[in-house]
């Protein structure tokens, strides 16, 4: 006879669990995005890419991203 197997998965990174409540949980844990603030250098011409983009976590933490230059 096969069997039945129910499992949940945290939406943030999709790791499985046997309990709504452990899922719950690995949610909670893992930072969101709450903004998102691109930067441009008013020296570059054409503008297309932002120089560097700040990140506001859910958590109040800001992390500065910066474009590679190449």
């Amino acid at each position: 006879m096969p069997r039945k197997e129910v499992k949940y998965y945290c939406e943030m990174c999709n790791r499985p669990y046997t309990t709504v409540s452990e899922a719950n949980q690995c949610e909670r844990l893992h930072l969101s995005i709450k903004d998102i603030s691109p930067k441009f250098n008013f020296g570059d011409r054409k503008k297309e890419l932002p120089t560097t983009i700040l990140v506001t976590l859910s958590d109040g933490k800001k992390i500065e991203y910066y474009r590679e230059r190449g």
